[in-house]
């Protein structure tokens, strides 16, 4: 009969690289499949990434973007149409190479060619974004109206960014995240199910999953350790998927009475 659980949702976070104890009590004594708790390990790792992504970012865009936003007229939008404050064709260029990178041509007085070569292109109703692989995106201006900005709003939207971006990214980080440990984790069970049935081990499936969130615990504790420590692993979580097989591979055996 199982005894009464005996650890909770913090104590895998360190006792999963060692503790028989804790897969034993999460085979015999947790309830579910675990998801509870992975998603808990998962938002609480992926923090030092998010972290590092915001440093990357705003690093980025404190170099790039201050040339290029100097550089904006001021726009307005009444009723659709769009003009701006500077003489046309005007151009905005990459201050290392002199290269356009956008083309406000609201009088269509630029060539044809001219404005293919350009990555985005400011029209009088529209704009034209190009990709590098040659795909074309078009944004109609109708319905705006009202709307005027220049390049001290352009800092402060900047700045906005930089301030929001890690609470704005977090929630999507934690969901892909989280999706993946899920297929992780029924991936592990299905492969802990054939082994168990190999050697005549009494593991549920739900318990087989329970485990197998405890098994992913290590990689993803060791993954956010190096990321807060500034020391990132590139493809990490790839190279975590052995390690993880190799706790579950563990916590099998601890449930099954045979030595370490």
């Amino acid at each position: 009969m199982a005894e009464g659980r005996r650890f909770g949702i913090i104590h895998p976070l360190y006792l999963s690289f060692f503790s028989k104890e804790l897969y034993r009590d999460v085979a015999q004594n947790w309830k579910g499949y675990g998801i509870l708790y992975l998603f808990s390990a998962v938002a609480l790792c992926m923090i030092p990434f998010v972290l590092l992504i915001q440093s990357v970012s705003s690093d980025y865009l404190s170099r790039e973007a201050p040339p290029i936003i100097t550089q904006l007229p001021a726009v307005t939008i009444q009723k659709g149409v769009l003009s701006i404050d500077r003489p046309e064709p005007y151009f905005v260029r990459d201050k290392k190479t002199g290269t356009p990178i956008i083309l406000f041509d609201t009088l269509d007085k630029t060539d044809p060619p001219q404005k293919a070569k350009v990555p985005v292109l400011v029209l009088k109703t529209e704009i034209v974004v190009r990709g590098e692989h040659g795909e074309v995106r078009h944004f109609d201006l109708a319905g705006i109206d009202g709307f005027h900005a220049d390049s001290r709003l352009f800092f402060e939207w900047l700045d906005d960014f930089e301030d929001s971006f890690a609470a704005v990214f977090y929630p999507f980080a934690v969901l892909l995240s989280f999706i993946f440990r899920v297929l992780e984790v029924a991936v592990l069970a299905a492969v802990g199910g054939i082994f168990t049935r190999s050697r005549s081990v009494p593991l549920s499936y739900g318990a087989l999953a329970r485990l197998s969130s405890i098994a992913m615990t290590p990689a993803m504790v060791v993954g956010a350790v190096f990321t807060l420590a500034g020391a990132a692993i590139p493809f990490w979580w790839i190279a975590g998927v052995p390690i993880s097989f190799s706790y579950l591979y563990y916590g099998i055996k601890a449930n099954s009475g045979a030595s370490s």
